[in-house]
């Protein structure tokens, strides 16, 4: 009954050491990124990638590869370019 209890404590400081771990962590991400930029908001970052830079066009033309050629589709609207980098 005691080792049971004793693991269940150090399971549950665990728990809180790696809670107080993990938002230091994203800080140190997040200052190591290039001036100005940010994530976008409908992707997650992989874990340990930093920007190193990124670009946002309001209106802007690009044309997507759709074939095994040389074929590209032009796509018009907004664009954001955002480069990562292995920490």
């Amino acid at each position: 009954m005691i080792r049971v209890r004793t693991l269940a404590l150090l399971f549950q400081a665990s728990l809180l050491a790696a809670a107080y771990l993990v938002p230091a962590a994203a800080q140190t991400k997040a200052d190591s990124d290039a001036a100005g930029c940010k994530d976008h908001p409908l992707f997650t970052r992989m874990q340990n990638m930093r920007i190193i830079t990124c670009k946002t066009s309001e209106f802007e033309s690009f044309g997507f590869r759709t074939g095994k050629g040389n074929q590209r589709t032009p796509v018009e609207g907004r664009r954001f370019e955002t480069r990562y980098q292995r920490l």
